[in-house]
């Protein structure tokens, strides 16, 4: 399996989309199990696109996942914590990491939010991961579970992405916040944390992430100028607690661990996705969430039966129909069969610009029987909720050989 330089993004993210450089040469990603007992994942790496849609600032007003009386108490030990992406935003001058706490608690204060909370930054003294201590077990304000250890945060292994800000307000997909930390939770090695976050220079550098992703998408996504502001993300440190595991019914989809290539048509696809799925035991027929020329990939899948869910139990998306409709999934499809990898920014082949458009021979590469090295094809990102970056935002090449496939049960 080839390694291939993970792309990443200067952005200037103040205004609306992000305006971004193109970085070469970070480290493969490499995610592990949820468990913490499986092996790394796979490292081919592809694209980082620009999410869609212009970042909100810290006052408008979206509607309450929940009301304040259902918040979770802080009633035992068994109290889930909380986690959160801020309302406001800021640049890289927070204080150090005792200021960027303080906006952390102000904001929980603010939202009626018991407990402790501690920013998730690095610093080039302190690695993200570490400020999480003996915690565990972490939720959205809405009570939805998040992660269950502080190396399944560090790892992006999330049931369901942050995304929801104090008072329980979705963000759009193009929000980013400020990690100044890379894979497994650790501080950046390109020293993108703003001078330890006391820096508000053009000059210095902040790395960050998504909120809308799940997976380490959260954390490492773009760099910015310290001079322009991102949202931070707040962990609860107060309780040792265990998560339901999600228990959803219906269809399964997952990404593959197989890279596919294009040159044997749609039906080499679909060979990589049922034999995964029979490896690993999965009941039913599974196809390859890919357009063909003249149909799209919307097509290939009855919008009327249940909904998909992945391996781990959480559903992608409330309906069927509206997994091809909605432009944020609630998780991302991407879990691989065996349930180990929580694949990030990794290529997926797509065939279309979106999945009820009908696909053409350029985009498609001939139907998927060519992998010429001159025509271009539709692909995506599968690590985030925003549907346009997973499916047929990012143009790539035929004979690309990093792509895998998002797999979905007939």
């Amino acid at each position: 399996m080839r390694d291939l330089p993970r792309l990443v993004f200067l952005c200037a993210v103040a205004g609306a989309l992000p305006a971004c450089q193109l970085i070469l040469g970070v480290d493969d990603l490499q995610l592990r199990d949820a468990a913490g007992t499986g092996p790394d994942a796979p490292r081919p790496d592809g694209p980082v696109v620009t999410p869609d849609g212009p970042p909100i600032d810290g006052d408008t007003q979206l509607p309450d996942a929940r009301t304040p009386d259902a918040r979770i108490p802080d009633a035992s030990p068994e109290t889930p914590n909380l986690a959160f992406v801020t309302s406001t935003s800021h640049t890289g001058a927070l204080g150090g990491l005792a200021g960027a706490d303080a906006i952390c608690q102000a904001r929980a204060q603010a939202a009626s939010l018991p407990g402790t909370f501690k920013a998730w930054l690095s610093t080039a003294d302190v690695n993200a991961i570490d400020r999480l201590g003996s915690a565990s077990g972490w939720v959205r304000i809405d009570g939805k579970p998040v992660a269950q250890t502080p190396r399944d945060v560090g790892d992006g292994n999330f049931y369901y992405p942050i995304r929801l800000d104090e008072r329980g307000r979705d963000v759009p997909n193009s929000v980013v916040a400020f990690t100044g930390t890379t894979f497994h939770g650790e501080v950046h090695p390109d020293a993108g944390h703003c001078r330890s976050w006391t820096s508000a220079a053009m000059t210095d550098t902040g790395a960050g992430g998504l909120p809308s992703a799940g997976s380490t998408m959260f954390e490492i996504y773009f760099y910015s100028a310290c001079n322009q502001e991102s949202r931070l993300y707040c962990f609860q440190t107060d309780h040792r607690a265990t998560l339901t595991r999600p228990a959803q019914t219906g269809r399964i989809a997952f990404t593959s661990n197989q890279e596919w290539h294009s040159g044997g048509g749609v039906a080499s696809a679909d060979r990589i996705c049922q034999d995964e799925a029979d490896g690993n035991g999965l009941p039913g027929t599974y196809l390859a969430l890919l357009a063909t020329s003249g149909a799209s990939a919307a097509s290939r899948f009855d919008t009327s039966g249940p909904p998909w869910r992945r391996v781990d139990g959480v559903r992608v998306t409330d309906t069927a129909a509206e997994f091809f409709t909605t432009t944020t999934f609630d998780a991302p499809p991407n879990v691989s069969a065996d349930g180990h990898t929580y694949y990030g920014n990794f290529a997926v082949w797509s065939g279309a610009g979106n999945m009820g458009a009908a696909g053409t021979q350029l985009s498609t590469c001939n139907n998927w029987t060519t992998a010429a090295a001159n025509a271009s094809v539709k692909g995506g990102v599968v690590g985030t909720t925003g549907t346009a970056t997973v499916f047929g935002s990012y143009p790539m090449m035929c004979d690309a050989g990093y792509a895998h496939l998002v797999c979905m049960q007939r």
